[in-house]
């Protein structure tokens, strides 16, 4: 949905654009009779036909910009191979079919993580669905924290996301991080 609305944006913006080239070239061609100028038509006349170079270096730079910023939004529209998922379908027999957002599905897995005992923080990266769901983790673990366990409540996490997503396992790349353990602030006497 956000592609489409993307792409319609972007084509209005070029179609405006156009319009827009087409009236400039037009009026300066004199093809196109425009209407008697106003009073601040006249005073901006008046100081463009003063500078000319110094308004035609604007125009360039404003042409510029904007044309720098349409090939920016353009190429983002461009699908990359490997850098972005798509709505992963998931369809079963029982219960229908699923949409998921890879985003809701990172934010979920990360959520579980971040109830594990001894975990401070996680980042959680899906880097693919098909052919099997494959993850990057990073767990923030105390320094003081019983690894083994913290894997293992881990390991519990991916047995219940492998039967979310209806698959039989998730490749997981898990790396913990162990962070110092927090002191109490020392009172200050003064």
């Amino acid at each position: 949905m956000i592609d489409r609305v993307n792409r319609v944006i972007l084509l209005l913006l070029g179609l405006v654009l156009c319009a827009a080239g087409g009236v400039a070239i037009a009026a300066r061609q004199r093809a196109l009779r425009l209407m008697q100028p106003s009073a601040i038509y006249q005073n901006l006349q008046a100081s463009v036909a003063s500078r000319p170079p110094l308004w035609w270096a604007v125009i360039i730079a404003v042409a510029a910009l904007v044309a720098i910023l349409g090939l920016v939004y353009a190429f983002r529209q461009l699908p990359v191979a490997g850098s972005r998922l798509g709505t992963i379908l998931l369809k079963r027999q029982d219960r229908g079919a699923t949409r998921l957002e890879p985003s809701a599905v990172t934010k979920a897995v990360a959520a579980d993580f971040n109830r594990i005992e001894d975990v401070t923080g996680s980042r959680v990266r899906m880097r693919s669905f098909r052919p099997q769901p494959s993850f990057a983790v990073r767990l923030d673990v105390d320094q003081g924290a019983d690894v083994d366990k913290v894997r293992s409540s881990a390991d519990q996490a991916f047995q219940r996301l492998s039967h979310t997503l209806g698959v039989d396992g998730v490749d997981v790349d898990l790396r913990l991080r162990l962070r110092p353990e927090q002191t109490p602030p020392t009172p200050r006497v003064e």
